[in-house]
């Protein structure tokens, strides 16, 4: 059929990179149909069918492609979980295939340690991975939280800069925000900053962020030192400093946290008269 020649003309200059013009496709299907009755007169032949044959093919090998490099990249992060998991499992038992015996007596009062380094040199490699291949999926992101707890700076880093290459998730606000919380290196503050940033910004999310903060502070309202405590400022604004205000009525007036607030929406209620 004339529709199927078409079709095979226009692969064939895809895949070769041979791009030919209604001309030379007009030119060609009258070569095949010949110069007399043409059987086929009823097809569509013009500029515009010849276009839109093009796109279409065009878009179901994009598509095929697109898929097949899914499969292979899902293919790939499975091995990174199922790496991370048996090397997770570690923490609790000594792996004798992950580490050799003298590796283990030489660092046996810090074994732990051992291992949680080994699993952020994976997160790390897995991170560098999506971050190339523009790779997402809620397993990702499942993968991160379930390491980010483990006591260890760089892992908590690395599983950071994995959930930044995903797309905004609650349970990844949730995360970030206890471990602003609690994080005391000026590395990972500084990450966890860019994320609550990054967050706060996003129109779904710009509101949960407040409200994850204010959670997390009455649960903690003496913590100093923290990012939320030396940070505070940052994530206070015109649109939700009335939250904050009621907030001051919960926490002690003596802490950082309180001085945080009251500079902020003192300098919000200033701008704004």
């Amino acid at each position: 059929m004339i529709k199927s020649f078409i079709n095979t003309v226009v692969l064939a200059s895809i895949c070769g990179a041979v791009f030919l013009t209604s001309s030379d496709i007009e030119t060609t299907i009258m070569q095949e149909i010949g110069q007399g009755t043409n059987p086929y007169k009823h097809v569509d032949r013009s500029p515009d069918f010849v276009k839109r044959t093009i796109a279409s093919i065009s878009d179901d090998v994009n598509t095929r492609a697109l898929k097949k490099r899914r499969v292979e990249d899902m293919h790939i992060y499975k091995s990174y979980e199922e790496s991370l998991s048996q090397l997770k499992s570690c923490l609790r038992t000594i792996c004798d295939e992950y580490f050799k015996s003298d590796e283990v007596s030489e660092n046996y009062d810090r074994y732990e340690q051992l291992v949680a380094s080994k699993i952020s040199d994976k997160v790390n490699k897995l991170y560098n991975f999506t971050l190339k291949r523009g790779f997402r999926s809620h397993s990702i992101v499942t993968t991160a939280l379930d390491l980010i707890d483990i006591p260890h700076d760089e892992l908590k880093k690395n599983s950071v800069l994995l959930l930044s290459t995903q797309k905004s998730d609650i349970r990844s606000l949730n995360a970030i925000v206890k471990l602003a919380k609690k994080s005391q290196s000026r590395e990972l503050t500084n990450l966890l900053i860019h994320e609550l940033d990054r967050y706060s910004k996003s129109e779904n999310f710009q509101h949960k962020v407040s409200d994850q903060i204010i959670s997390e502070i009455q649960a903690s309202p003496a913590a100093t030192g923290s990012l939320l405590a030396t940070q505070m400022s940052r994530f206070i604004t015109k649109e939700n400093y009335l939250k904050f205000n009621e907030l001051l009525t919960k926490i002690p007036t003596e802490s950082k946290v309180y001085s945080s607030i009251v500079g902020q929406i003192e300098k919000i209620e200033s701008t704004n008269l």
